[in-house]
């Protein structure tokens, strides 16, 4: 997928290729290098396109290097977004008629809509910021205070969701390792392959971790050279062979 020239910044198309729903977003124009783990916007841009387009199994950011999202990354998200579509559009969060039976409109709101951005956004912070309100109303409830039970039956559904997430599940306890270090723990789960958008190889970008490195050599033709890697992996009865091709060496502007 190449986009148009004149195609929007952050424009989505989706195709169908070997029975698979592939969602492609255009950061031709952008002046970064589209990331899900770095970006929280981007994180949010993707979310929303999966809440719109729930078949979809691979995602790819369109740009001089195409950024693939393999379907056990993407299919994290994809949870997260029906989240998401299931608080806004089936228990209508956010709309004034549920807000009334949860308490003050405009703060019910201000928290509820933080929460649902946080969601699309930094999931893990949104979950541990979802324990300690419902945690709050609670003792709250217990110690005599007065508080809105409908407000804390819908945020105890909202954080049961996440709670039983894969994202969550899976990760939860790395999460909490990683804290003090912002988004790290997203770049820990969401690694694209990295691929030309003028081929249809893929590029792994990580080699697989506890790897022994067996032999490294090099191919060379004409002006061009490329890297081999061998590695042998634990319990795997075959090598592992990494080629890293000339042409993904090549600078931006040369891509252009």
């Amino acid at each position: 997928m190449v986009f148009k020239e004149k195609v929007p910044l952050y424009a989505i198309e989706v195709e169908r290729r070997q029975g698979e729903e592939i969602l492609y977003i255009n950061f031709m124009t952008a002046s970064f290098i589209p990331s899900i783990a770095d970006d929280p916007s981007t994180m949010n841009r993707v979310v929303d396109a999966l809440a719109e387009n729930p078949e979809v199994a691979r995602v790819v950011f369109v740009q001089q290097k195409n950024y693939n999202y393999p379907f056990e990354q993407i299919s994290l998200l994809a949870e997260i977004a029906r989240i998401y579509n299931f608080l806004t559009k089936q228990e209508m969060a956010l709309s004034m008629d549920k807000l009334r039976m949860y308490g003050d409109v405009s703060q019910i709101y201000s928290e509820m809509s933080d929460f649902i951005a946080l969601l699309k956004q930094d999931p893990f912070y949104c979950y541990n910021k979802l324990r300690r309100k419902v945690n709050s109303l609670k003792a709250q409830q217990e110690s005599g205070q007065e508080i809105n039970i409908n407000y804390l039956r819908l945020l105890e559904r909202f954080y049961s969701l996440l709670d039983h997430s894969k994202l969550i599940k899976q990760h939860l306890d790395k999460a909490d390792e990683q804290a003090a270090n912002g988004r790290e723990i997203y770049r820990m789960i969401f690694r694209p392959d990295i691929l030309p958008n003028f081929t249809f190889t893929r590029l792994v970008a990580q080699l697989p971790e506890g790897a022994q490195l067996v032999n490294q050599y090099e191919i060379k033709s004409d002006f061009e050279t490329a890297t081999v890697t061998i590695l042998k992996i634990e319990n795997e009865a075959k090598y592992f062979y990494h080629l890293m091709p000339p042409e993904y060496t090549l600078n931006e502007e040369h891509h252009m």
